[in-house]
């Protein structure tokens, strides 16, 4: 072909590689029509020689490959388990005793590697022949540590794939400590081959941290400088939780928290505790569960459970804290009984066990909303329907005389009052006051949650799902003659850039 070198198939060393021969070269015409060529034959040839099973397959009988197929089968389920390639010979053996045919050749954790390599190789081809082949794609990150605590960015991509389905995928995992996040991104972006972002990429998630979604030096900020057009997304579930603390801030969840954190910590770490727990649940007749901590990474269902766990645990946990106070033995410190009669007199006390059956009560549609918005097939339209079911939710929720909550409220100011067969404090509880806070609690709730989702309600471009939601539609030929004109103007304008080059692409 004419201007064809060899150049970038020798390769380039010194003097000679220089970024304007790369950009030039990056428009020539043999490699635009390079690029235009069938993956798969591509892949195929990169095959060919690198794997070292290739020659095995295409030559071996078909009992041999499908001995050779269990073992890449084990191997990945192994890679998907997380267990240890030295594992691998064992569970192959296990494999062999129930009957399946192994033989002895390759069961060693070198090549498990090796099949598992082979593995991600092929996983990773397919996944840049689907980016290739789709119109649009949006990246998702967030920052994480691997088992060294070294700092790595993780990568996932969303797109719709050639049948219409919606596809959210590992992409890269990348050492973010030596570039920039951006950079990062970049980076790995150019090892799996995707080169055309102009015309692909429109979307970026992330979590709201400053070095993502900063206003002039974030991640987001600078992608919009070359790619004006980007939709910028802080992660729901992220935001969702940032609302609920917002809305935990200055009341009595915060010491419920605190309690739930410390009960676990106290458990947790010492198994005879445990130990004593579900003995003396036995002898109660009690069901008892392992406290559970208020935080982690299931976001507000952690809170829930923790709330749930102790309510169903709580006169076990009550009598346990009891008897390990009058204990005369030198098991426990004098420090140590201290403490846990300061957690006994608040755990006790009446104003405590409202709040923590409110808490419970309040977590359960803050919890489904959180589920909601985390599912594979999420979109923006359905997270706005949950928002709404949220809010409607939130509104009708009103102490019920039927519960455990109801039943105390009603029964305040009777003598003796019990909960789960433990008789509580009163102190200077005020029912009026309880209910009035809560009120307060429940407003400052919404007004949280709405405020830090109102960007998706405002945003004009997201009118656009609208359209999609058909209870919405108008019912008169006129009305929908003009219905959704104006959102899909502003759609196609924001896009209007993207568009034009697809048009000149295809």
């Amino acid at each position: 072909m004419r201007n064809f070198s060899r150049c970038f198939i020798d390769g380039l060393t010194g003097k000679a590689l220089k970024a304007d021969t790369i950009r030039k070269h990056m428009v020539c015409e043999p490699h635009l029509r390079s690029k235009t060529h069938d993956i798969n034959s591509w892949n195929k040839h990169q095959k060919s020689k690198t794997n070292f099973m290739s020659k095995f397959f295409e030559t071996s009988e078909k009992s041999e490959r499908e001995r050779v197929a269990k073992l890449f089968e084990l191997a990945y389920a192994l890679a998907s388990e997380e267990i240890a390639f030295s594992k691998f010979e064992t569970f192959a053996n296990l494999e062999k005793r129930h009957g399946v045919t192994l033989g002895n050749i390759y069961i060693n954790q070198i090549k498990c590697q090796q099949f598992t390599n082979i593995i991600g190789e092929d996983l990773k081809q397919q996944l840049i022949f689907e980016i290739d082949q789709c119109e649009y794609f949006t990246v998702l990150m967030d920052g994480s540590t691997d088992v060294s605590a070294i700092e790595k960015e993780v990568i996932y991509t969303l797109f719709i794939n050639k049948k219409g389905e919606r596809q959210t995928k590992f992409f890269r995992l990348k050492n973010a400590t030596a570039v920039g996040i951006r950079d990062c991104l970049m980076e790995a972006l150019q090892e799996m081959r995707v080169t055309d972002l102009d015309k692909k990429l429109i979307g970026f998630m992330a979590d709201g941290a400053s070095v993502n979604l900063g206003t002039r030096r974030g991640v987001a900020a600078l992608l919009k400088e070359e790619f004006d057009w980007l939709i910028v997304i802080h992660c729901l579930n992220h935001r969702l939780e940032l609302a609920a603390k917002d809305s935990f801030n200055d009341t009595h969840f915060l010491d419920i928290i605190s309690m739930l954190n410390s009960l676990h910590s106290m458990y947790q770490h010492s198994p005879r505790k445990i130990r004593e727990l579900k003995e003396l649940g036995e002898i109660m007749n009690e069901t008892v569960t392992k406290p559970e901590k208020a935080m982690g990474t299931r976001w507000l269902q952690h809170k829930r459970s923790a709330c749930q766990s102790l309510i169903q645990s709580y006169p076990v946990i009550i009598n346990h804290m009891e008897n390990m106070i009058e204990d005369t033995s030198s098991n426990i410190k004098k420090e140590d009984k201290q403490k846990y009669k300061g957690y006994l007199t608040k755990l006790k006390s009446l104003n405590f066990v409202l709040y923590l059956l409110y808490f419970a009560k309040i977590l359960t549609p803050l919890a489904k909303l959180s589920l909601a918005v985390q599912g594979d097939s999420i979109d923006l339209l359905y997270a706005l329907s949950c928002l709404e079911t949220f809010y409607s939710v939130l509104q009708e929720d009103n102490i019920d005389d039927a519960s455990e909550l109801g039943y105390l409220v009603q029964d305040v100011n009777g003598d003796n009052l019990l909960f789960k067969g433990v008789e509580l404090y009163k102190g200077a509880t005020s029912v009026h006051s309880f209910l009035t806070h809560i009120q307060t609690i429940k407003t400052k709730i919404e007004s949280c949650v709405k405020n830090r989702f109102a960007d998706l309600e405002s945003n004009e471009v997201f009118k656009v799902l609208s359209l999609i939601n058909t209870s919405m539609w108008p019912t008169t030929k006129s009305e929908l003659d003009k219905f959704g004109n104006i959102e899909i103007q502003t759609f196609i304008s924001h896009f209007r850039t993207i568009l034009e080059k697809k048009q000149c692409r295809d």
